[in-house]
């Protein structure tokens, strides 16, 4: 009997684990998602201005053509 409730609380620790592993996954990926919205809304006027920068100079070397 009290390998059957082992066996029983064993299943139950197994499946537990396995949520508790996405939520996990879920966590990591919502923090992951946060940081990078963060880092475009503080670097992201500068990091546009640098390529309008570089695309303006490309069209001043080609003589102004598209």
């Amino acid at each position: 009997m009290k390998s059957l409730v082992s066996s029983v609380r064993g299943r139950r620790l197994a499946k537990d684990e396995r949520g508790q592993g996405l939520a996990e996954y879920i966590i990591i990926v919502i923090l992951v998602a946060i940081i990078v919205l963060v880092a475009v809304r503080f670097f992201g006027e500068s990091v546009f201005n640098q390529f309008e920068n570089a695309t303006n100079e490309i069209d001043t070397l080609q003589g102004g053509a598209p």
